[in-house]
């Protein structure tokens, strides 16, 4: 296992090491008219999974949901690390990485990205003071300890409102750029379908941590608590099929995805990953 993480990280710095001597064209074949690889999926795929902790921060000191307790520090930790892993894989994504801080000097309130950046800076310095709690609380620092618990229904708060607002700008994104995206996945929805499967990543990967804590650390957990996340699961799944359903037919996308599945032979098929992804992704789970 030591000699498998070695070589990742081995592998990790001689990556790096290109990237940020040779540029990120020459290394990635990335273009302004192809702006994004296929690993674009990992930054917003660890932002996705960590949506559990506005969720269940918001369930515990705003709405006094006492069956959260268990949860609401493994949520905030995973919060805290997926968002710090982006915040690192993002700035290895920007073609000029060492201006990663010109978004909280030069101010452009027509982009996008900008309020993506203040969001996710704000956002993960909600969940650094959220974090600092058990923190403070291990270190016998009972003042400061004390001081920030006053502001836990406050941070909750900033924390909902922060990711509500940038987990929905993610889909914004992909409005930008409707010649790059399939019509299939092209919608003026997307900001609310990105919502809601942000929420549903969230509940899911907490499930999956309790289940491999209590297989591998031997952590127990209520088998209600269980329950409690799959019901919550199960709801923003739902939410999710009556969004997407409706926004099928109002664009009338049932005809495209019918006639590219019955046209797919012998040629690529969006129609095919799409049902892929619906199926395997939405209808199994529910």
């Amino acid at each position: 296992l030591y000699l498998l993480l070695s070589a990742i990280v081995i592998i990790g710095l001689y990556a790096s090491w290109l990237r940020f001597t040779r540029g990120l064209g020459p290394t990635t074949n990335l273009s302004d008219a192809v702006p994004w690889g296929l690993w674009i999926w990992m930054d917003l795929t660890w932002i996705a999974i960590s949506s559990g902790a506005f969720i269940f921060c918001a369930g515990f000191f705003v709405f006094h949901l006492e069956s959260l307790r268990p949860i609401v520090r493994l949520a905030v930790l995973t919060a805290f690390t997926g968002y710090a892993i982006s915040g690192l894989a993002l700035i290895y994504d920007l073609g000029l990485p060492l201006h990663f801080w010109h978004p909280i000097v030069m101010w452009n309130f027509h982009s996008t990205m900008f309020e993506i950046s203040w969001c996710l800076m704000l956002y993960s310095s909600v969940l650094a003071m959220e974090l600092s709690i058990p923190i403070t609380d291990g270190l016998g620092l009972k003042t400061l300890s004390a001081l920030l618990h006053k502001f836990c229904v406050l941070l909750a708060i900033a924390g909902a409102i922060l990711s509500l607002l940038h987990q929905s700008s993610f889909g914004t994104l992909f409005l930008l750029t409707p010649g790059k995206l399939h019509p299939l996945w092209y919608s003026s929805w997307l900001p609310l379908l990105f919502l809601a499967s942000a929420i549903s990543g969230g509940s899911g990967f907490l499930i999956l941590e309790l289940f491999l804590a209590e297989r591998f650390l031997k952590w127990n957990f209520p088998t209600r608590l269980v329950k409690s996340l799959g019901k919550i699961l199960l709801a923003t799944q739902l939410i999710y099929l009556f969004l997407l359903t409706p926004d099928l037919t109002r664009l009338g996308k049932w005809h495209l995805l019918f006639e590219e599945l019955a046209n797919s032979a012998g040629q690529e098929c969006p129609a095919c990953w799409f049902s892929l992804e619906i199926i395997g992704g939405l209808i199994l789970p529910i």
